[in-house]
């Protein structure tokens, strides 16, 4: 892609996301609103903005063999869920939450 286009790109996003933070929607019912995907509005944001994504940090939860709350519910930034039961796997939830965080 040539310069001058990445540039027009650029000011197209960044007016978009200008709209957008006037407009009091969340981002995903902007892009519906507005026909985008919302994975490119979100690179869109972080590069324009400058910001890098939030990775996660991990809090140990120490559950015993009583505990009877299962099971246990993960948001990530308000955009995903999970909800893993008795004997999940450590390696593989912190797997799928590296990823979503990603997305």
């Amino acid at each position: 892609m040539k310069k001058a286009d990445q540039e027009k790109l650029r000011e197209e996003w960044g007016s978009r996301l200008k709209e957008w933070k006037g407009s009091g929607l969340t981002q995903v019912e902007y892009c519906r609103r507005n026909s985008l995907k919302v994975s490119n509005f979100l690179y869109w944001n972080r590069k324009i903005s400058g910001k890098k994504p939030i990775l996660p940090s991990f809090v140990q939860v120490p559950i015993s063999p009583t505990n009877r709350f299962w099971p246990i519910r993960i948001e990530i930034e308000n955009r995903f869920s999970v909800e893993v039961g008795h004997g999940y796997d450590p390696a593989a939830l912190e797997h799928i939450i590296g990823l979503l965080s990603r997305s």
